[in-house]
């Protein structure tokens, strides 16, 4: 007899044959130790509005725009089995990427934040990646609002300057859309204006910041450096150096 320990939501990344991938939610995902696949309710799907369809052995499930289609399909002694390759969203979280094979545009795109096709040729070339020739960016990504939003200009340098420890500190977070390894999200960076030393810390979620930035003050307390002024910086786009 089989046993789930837990029973929620699996975010997960369908990947094609084709390379074509789509992120999707699982649910109920119950999770089962002794299983080393993932086995699909394929009946379930059509319950809640997935419509199924074939072409010979392949199934395809397809709900308003997205589809997923069983593109795996392995022989046994008296039939066949079909399945597909989901990959955990964590998964996405590389620390890094393999410079001697081809990578989607697509992939990268999400993967470096929905930044501009140039930005990520560039990008890709300076670190010796390689990127497929001839898969284009889709549409939808081409037009992407985020990949083409300008940035305000931000000053460079303040019209005053710190003359003390902990005179003044810069403090700066952001976060991405995949889950780094370890289950961070956000990163906190804080900035000593005179020193110019940085302090970073990893965060799990971003509500996590007032503890950090609290304890992180008390420590500059017992070491009697007291800050007088904290200013906290919108993103521009780049956490401060270090973090």
């Amino acid at each position: 007899m089989l046993t789930s320990t837990e029973v929620g939501k699996k975010r997960v990344t369908v990947k094609q044959k084709d390379g074509t991938m789509t992120d999707i939610v699982l649910s109920p995902f119950k999770h089962v130790p002794v299983l080393w696949v993932n086995l699909f309710a394929l009946l379930l799907p059509l319950t809640t509005g997935w419509l199924i369809s074939n072409m010979g052995l392949v199934l395809t499930l397809k709900k308003d725009d997205t589809s997923n289609t069983f593109d795996r399909i392995f022989a046994t002694k008296d039939g066949f089995l079909g399945g597909v390759d989901m990959m955990a969203k964590e998964e996405l979280a590389n620390l890094c990427l393999q410079s001697n094979r081809a990578h989607d545009i697509n992939f990268l795109h999400k993967l470096f934040g929905r930044i501009a096709q140039d930005t990520i040729n560039n990008t890709a070339k300076h670190y010796n990646l390689q990127v497929k020739a001839r898969t284009p960016l889709e549409p939808s990504v081409a037009l992407c609002i985020i990949a083409n939003a300008v940035q305000t200009d931000a000053p460079k340098q303040t019209s005053t300057k710190a003359t003390k420890h902990g005179g003044r500190l810069f403090i700066d977070s952001t976060s991405v859309k995949e889950i780094w390894f370890g289950g961070y999200k956000c990163a906190l960076g804080i900035l000593d204006d005179y020193s110019g030393c940085t302090f970073g810390a990893l965060l799990k979620k971003k509500s996590d910041q007032q503890q950090v930035i609290l304890a992180f003050l008390q420590h500059l307390q017992a070491k009697g450096i007291t800050s007088t002024n904290v200013t906290t910086l919108v993103w521009f786009g780049k956490s401060p150096t270090g973090v």
